[in-house]
């Protein structure tokens, strides 16, 4: 199942604007399907069927479920709650062909990103707050409360992506001097810097021939 977002020319724009809505097609072009959107089918009269239901906002890919081909992770923006200091972006699992979707993390921040561990678990949120600082908060896989990564939001880190057992983050970080990229380990919160260029920053990691795997890092001197 391909999960895809729109993008149309409106007035006088020269690039396409997003429409904020996700859709949904089979591998072979079959079965496809609006997910979320403001233009998304909603319950008919008298109907006790659920279904997704149209949604005034913006939803963006996350992340896969690993075992879970029925269900992708999205993050949402509703545009009602956005306000000059931007809105509370959340996580839904989404059912990949109906577009029925649960809520499972919202971040104590505003305009958060996020980071989910290859078994659909939200475990980061990061962002910059009003006052322009980084803010990085972590949780553990079965939820609960968000921790504020203090030393990580300081040094102005950033969560890339998880290892194929979930049991190390790569983060971007600063460099000895320059540019770094750091293995942070969630279960003793230690940072420890692997990579660093002093001239230019990693463009991303470099993905092995097994799955989820990463073999080294980008970057372009």
């Amino acid at each position: 199942r391909l999960l895809y977002t729109q993008a149309e020319h409106e007035g006088g724009w020269d690039s396409p604007i997003p429409t904020g809505e996700m859709y949904a097609v089979d591998a072979d072009g079959g079965d496809p399907e609006r997910l979320y959107g403001y233009r998304r089918g909603g319950m008919q009269a008298g109907s006790h069927i659920q279904q997704a239901t149209p949604e005034r906002g913006s939803a963006t890919f996350l992340s896969r479920i690993e075992g879970d081909p029925q269900h992708a992770l999205i993050v949402v923006t509703n545009w009602e709650a956005s306000g000059s200091a931007g809105a509370f972006t959340e996580v839904y699992k989404i059912d990949v062909r109906s577009g029925i979707k649960e809520r499972v993390a919202v971040a104590p921040m505003r305009q958060a990103g996020y980071l989910a561990d290859y078994h659909g678990h939200v475990r980061f949120a990061v962002g910059d707050d009003l006052s322009g600082s980084r803010v990085i908060y972590m949780r553990s896989a079965d939820g609960g409360d968000w921790e504020l990564l203090q030393q990580a939001s300081d040094d102005h880190d950033w969560p890339i992506a998880f290892s194929a057992d979930d049991k190390v983050v790569w983060f971007s970080c600063p460099g000895s001097p320059g540019f770094g990229i750091c293995k942070f380990d969630p279960a003793t919160r230690g940072m420890t810097r692997v990579w660093s260029n002093p001239h230019v920053e990693a463009t991303g990691l470099v993905q092995g021939l097994a799955e989820n795997s990463i073999l080294g890092v980008g970057f372009t001197d």
